[in-house]
């Protein structure tokens, strides 16, 4: 009985809000985006043997990428809305350590680089509000989350001595697939776009910045959790959407 109150006064309260807004204030589109990324690993400070193995903790760069897709959004009274946005998007990262290493009957340093790349599938849903600045043109701060889902991940890897700094061997000069199971992703996404109206094609055109950051990683699966490696991204976006 208190649950089916619950649902009456929820539905109630939409109907109040979609009636408020009025039926002619809600618009549909849907449209493409493109975007270049910034990626980064990132993992928790370890605490175990591997620490031994790894001499150092690792150092982390960022890896460029891309990103495409479509989207779906709805407005509602022209200011705020909510949007759908599945997208491919190729991410990594790029990490490096020191070792001691046995090299021609002596012990050196050696430092070891390792690229890894993901490629990704995901369903961010995020909500956002239009803010006028000018007549044509508006700011459009968004916020939101969704799943990852992992296509694919590569790795390879490069060593050099650290005496000989110019001298670098490719020990894996293809790009290979990491054999091993993962789960899906789930991360938060925040941006801000500049948007204006594009009224030859009925549309709107934007340009933004979108960082997104896992809160659940990938894996893999055989790893304890506190050794996972998340992924956090940069992405410089531009969006098309048609108005229907």
């Amino acid at each position: 009985m208190l649950v089916s109150i619950k649902r009456t006064f929820a539905l109630t309260v939409a109907v109040f809000v979609l009636s408020t807004l009025g039926v002619s204030a809600v618009d549909f589109g849907a449209g493409l985006q493109m975007a270049l990324n910034f990626s980064f690993l990132e993992s928790p400070p370890r605490e175990s043997a591997l620490d031994a193995e790894l001499g150092t903790v690792p150092s982390r760069q960022a890896q460029t990428g891309v990103a495409a897709g479509a989207h779906a959004r709805l407005h509602f009274a022209d200011f705020v809305g909510i949007q759908v946005a599945p997208q491919y998007v190729l991410m990594g990262g790029n990490y490096s350590w020191e070792t001691e290493e046995l090299v021609v009957d002596e012990t050196q340093e050696v430092t070891w680089r390792d690229q890894a790349r993901y490629h990704t599938f995901s369903l961010p849903v995020t909500a956002h509000i239009r803010v006028p600045i000018t007549e044509n043109y508006r700011i459009v701060p968004t916020g939101g989350a969704g799943p990852d889902f992992l296509i694919s991940p590569v790795q390879r890897r490069t060593w050099d001595l650290d005496d000989d700094p110019e001298d670098e061997d490719l020990v894996d000069e293809d790009w290979e697939t990491i054999d091993a199971e993962y789960q899906t992703g789930f991360s938060y996404t925040v941006g801000v776009d500049v948007e204006t109206d594009m009224e030859d094609v009925r549309g709107v055109g934007a340009v933004g910045v979108r960082y997104t950051q896992q809160f659940v990683s990938y894996g893999p699966v055989e790893l304890d959790p506190s050794d996972y490696i998340s992924l956090s991204n940069l992405q410089l976006m531009v969006t098309f959407t048609r108005l229907f």
